[in-house]
């Protein structure tokens, strides 16, 4: 890892990081500021009534879990914490590598004295920087968020687990990113990419859980892999479920070092 160039990106994907991080803070403080009279809202419950049984299993909406605090939590992080985190991993991921290419920077950056593998390596570090520190910064609020707002104390154990499969799941689909940005040409949108490539195994999982028929498909997507049922007993970590987020991680690193030392790099 090349020093120089790992806080030179890290600086200059600081502003990103901290709108991201302020969105997913200020979402996650005005669902847990709700969630004591979220069950008790009659509208809300009429609509949960009424709301298609497909589109609950596809979302995970159970009204059943309302009335736990963290019940209501999780409904909700799905979206904030499993997609829009992933989204900003997979997008910082898409970028790192390609934006070289794209602005034309690559030959500067290659005629410096570093390696391919330096290059990757410092990059690889900033990504996995910034995931650990939004999926930090989520975590905290959180906590300040149970603390400030909810009057019952909430299982921690399971909070904390549930935060450990998020992260995981955003460090595998940054890596995903990182290596899907060095099959695409220069020029293309890798955002656009990114956030498709997210959407994509998104949906789904959530198709693959309201089609019965259908199910096996979901462990393609690696929401699948995701236990999102904290009110379960002996809810935690499942050893099998672990190993696949590293195993993901661990393959797509090491095929965006060989990759990148391989590629015909467009300057």
């Amino acid at each position: 890892m090349n020093k120089n160039l790992f806080w030179k990106e890290l600086k200059r994907n600081r502003t990103r990081f901290l709108i991201w991080a302020a969105m997913l803070s200020a979402f996650i403080l005005i669902t847990v500021a709700l969630v004591p009279n979220m069950a008790a809202t009659l509208k809300l419950q009429a609509i949960l009534d009424v709301l298609p049984k497909e589109i609950s299993l596809a979302f995970g909406i159970d009204p059943a879990n309302w009335t736990n605090p963290l019940g209501v939590y999780v409904t909700y992080h799905v979206f904030y914490g499993l997609l829009f985190a992933a989204i900003f991993s997979v997008s910082l991921g898409m970028e790192l590598l390609a934006k070289e290419e794209g602005r034309r920077t690559a030959e500067f950056l290659l005629t410096r004295p570093l390696a391919r593998s330096e290059i990757v390596a410092s990059k690889t570090g900033v990504l996995a920087v910034y995931v650990v520190a939004l999926n930090a910064v989520m975590t905290l609020v959180a906590l300040i968020g149970f603390a400030a707002f909810v009057p019952t104390s909430i299982d921690t154990a399971a909070f904390f687990v549930l935060s450990g499969y998020t992260l995981l799941l955003n460090l595998a689909i940054a890596a995903l990113g990182l290596f899907v940005s060095l099959l695409v040409k220069r020029g293309r949108a890798t955002m656009a990419i990114g956030v498709g490539l997210v959407l994509g195994s998104y949906f789904l999982d959530a198709f693959a859980k309201a089609a019965p028929k259908v199910e096996a498909l979901g462990w393609l997507s690696p929401f699948r892999f995701v236990d999102t049922a904290v009110l379960q007993a002996g809810y935690g970590f499942q050893w099998w479920r672990v190993l696949y987020f590293l195993g993901f991680i661990a393959v797509f690193l090491a095929l965006t070092f060989f990759r990148y030392r391989k590629k015909d790099i467009l300057i």
